[in-house]
């Protein structure tokens, strides 16, 4: 079972070698001493030295901005993903995103997919309710995480209501 060392142990451990490296016969013999010492096994410490090294530009790779970067994927992946040609549905989707969403402002933000695709299919438009129901995932999985982003606003705030007058 992998250890979980503290960030303050593997930055010491990291910055301690690579001052103290040119006192021993070989890299591996100050990782392994050093590793030793602080209680740190010797690939793990290998490991992190060459990440250093990257992010401190003395070696080629990438660094761990690049790699966290926006991104929560397997780099192999992504790039299949770059690579991949569009589907043929994707020009379509294309098309109809700016007119679902611009039903969707149009009516105060209330419209679902259902709705949306009988709106579309009174103006014209040759769609499948398919097509209204992925991109308007895709709209509400955009909208939850810019929400997520803006804390101090409520969802009740978003949409102020008339008010009504109660009751004499």
């Amino acid at each position: 079972m992998a250890k979980q060392y503290p960030k303050q142990l593997k930055e010491r451990a990291v910055r301690l070698i690579l001052e103290t490296r040119d006192q021993y016969k070989t890299e591996s013999a100050a990782i392994r001493s050093i590793g030793a010492k602080l209680d740190v096994g010797p690939e793990s410490l290998r490991n992190r030295v060459r990440q250093a090294e990257v992010d401190a530009d003395a070696r080629t790779g990438t660094t761990t901005e690049e790699s966290t970067y926006g991104c929560s994927i397997h780099p192999s992946t992504y790039y299949a993903h770059k690579k991949r040609m569009p589907s043929a549905r994707s020009p379509r989707d294309a098309e109809l995103a700016p007119l679902i969403t611009s039903i969707y402002r149009d009516n105060y933000s209330a419209y679902g997919a259902r709705k949306t695709w009988a709106e579309l299919k009174r103006q014209g438009h040759q769609v499948t309710p398919v097509h209204c129901r992925a991109l308007d995932e895709g709209r509400r999985h955009h909208a939850s995480r810019a929400r997520q982003e803006e804390p101090g606003e409520r969802d009740t705030d978003r949409h102020p209501r008339p008010s009504f007058r109660p009751f004499p």
